[in-house]
């Protein structure tokens, strides 16, 4: 299952810097790959080079494609000015031209449309408006855009709206690199690792831990599994990516394990946060404001760690008090609007 609703359709604003493909579309493909997913990924503006590459270079490990069962990637993009689409398939890795009728077409047959970086000068909206009126009802459609007018034009055709507001501290008391990402929108996990991949895919180390077995999706955990192993063995290629995560017990029987064991699991991750933020960067903490909010630990014992930190960290949750919001470089709030 995911955290996105089969059938309905999300659009976001996206008010945080991009460059070249966004954090939120790049989670999407990672859990959407993990979960064996027909899934067609638009590069409204021809600027996603680095993602696609990083696809294709995957696609040529048979342990990693045979891992991930049966998804197919339809990577889309306009050339030019003259109406056609590249399209790359993936796993099979092969290219071809098409032109845009035969592009609107086959968006029917896929599970999961994603239109990255939209722009209204772009793309053809009207016919991406008259598609999303006659759309299948079983798929799933996200469009993820940084222009306001477009999030403005588009917004009558989605079942959601969610702002990703950027709230950059400039003072002395927050502590540098430490970035906040809540609120009630859908997606603060799936943004944290495109987060992450992107700075991978830019050749740092990178580490993504889980605070909670609740915040754990099995495709996600497929995907970074082979990632770590891909990674390891292709170390030239990108940087080096590590996860935690707890496994001692089922996610389906998280509500009924004792306090205790969740308490202990907690405070294990955020040991782990606390050993990896000067080694790795970014160091992904998911769902670490939920097990504080749950009083997993004190907000001392959250903050004795995060004040160790001098590189990138980000921690996620539903909610975020004014204290902790204060001391975060940079908070990133999922506004359902």
């Amino acid at each position: 299952m995911l955290d996105i609703c089969q059938g309905k359709t999300y659009l976001y604003y996206d008010e945080t810097s991009q460059e070249g493909f966004s954090n939120l579309a790049t989670g999407l493909l990672i859990r959407l790959i993990g979960d064996s997913k027909n899934i067609v990924y638009i590069d409204t503006q021809s600027k996603a080079v680095k993602l696609s590459n990083f696809f294709e270079n995957i696609s040529l490990s048979y342990s990693f494609v045979k891992s991930m069962g049966n998804f197919s990637l339809k990577i889309y993009k306009p050339i030019g000015l003259d109406k056609k689409y590249s399209k790359t398939l993936i796993p099979a890795v092969e290219f071809l031209n098409i032109s845009e009728d035969i592009f609107i077409n086959e968006l029917y047959d896929s599970d999961v449309l994603i239109f990255d970086n939209f722009a209204l000068e772009s793309i053809d909206y009207l016919k991406i408006i008259k598609y999303l009126q006659n759309k299948p009802i079983s798929q799933q459609i996200i469009l993820v855009t940084s222009e306001k007018s477009a999030f403005v034009k588009m917004q009558e055709y989605f079942d959601y709206k969610i702002r990703i507001d950027n709230k950059k501290q400039n003072n002395l008391l927050t502590i540098k690199g430490l970035t906040s990402i809540y609120g009630e929108g859908f997606g603060k996990s799936l943004y944290s690792y495109g987060s992450l991949l992107k700075k991978f895919l830019y050749k740092s180390d990178v580490k993504l831990i889980y605070f909670d077995l609740f915040s754990i999706f099995k495709p996600d955990i497929n995907f970074f599994i082979n990632l770590k192993k891909w990674s390891c063995e292709n170390a030239s290629f990108y940087g080096q990516f590590d996860f935690a995560y707890p496994k001692k017990q089922g996610k389906m029987n998280y509500e009924h394990i004792d306090k205790l064991q969740k308490i202990r699991e907690s405070k294990d991750s955020l040991m782990l946060l606390k050993t990896s933020v000067n080694k790795q960067s970014p160091v992904v903490g998911i769902n670490a404001l939920r097990s504080f909010e749950d009083k997993h630990f004190s907000q001392d014992e959250l903050l004795n760690v995060l004040a160790c930190v001098n590189k990138e960290v980000l921690i996620t949750g539903r909610r975020v008090n004014e204290h902790i919001k204060k001391k975060s470089e940079n908070s990133i709030e999922f506004q359902l609007i």
